[in-house]
């Protein structure tokens, strides 16, 4: 039980509305509720559903390692941009 705790807090930016990606999405009729881990799937992908079952199949850490890394990439850029 404590690895889970370790691994929920590592990661517990990608799961929060103010963690950043995603926060809006959570109002608009509860879009993030509905769909969940597609949208992840689909952001990790670029749209490209044969792409899911490899990304399934990944090891769990290296899968949440990839997911963060987007979504800090994201960030980075979207600070980037509004700066520019």
């Amino acid at each position: 039980m404590q690895e889970l705790g370790k691994f929920n807090e590592r990661y517990r930016k990608l799961f929060s509305a103010a963690g950043g990606e995603g926060g809006d999405e959570a109002e608009e009729g509860g879009f993030l509720d509905t769909w969940g881990w597609f949208i992840n799937l689909d952001q990790m992908s670029n749209g490209r559903i044969e792409l899911w079952d490899y990304l399934t199949d990944m090891n769990v850490t290296a899968f949440m390692n990839y997911m963060a890394y987007r979504h800090d990439k994201a960030n980075y850029e979207r600070v980037v941009s509004s700066k520019v």
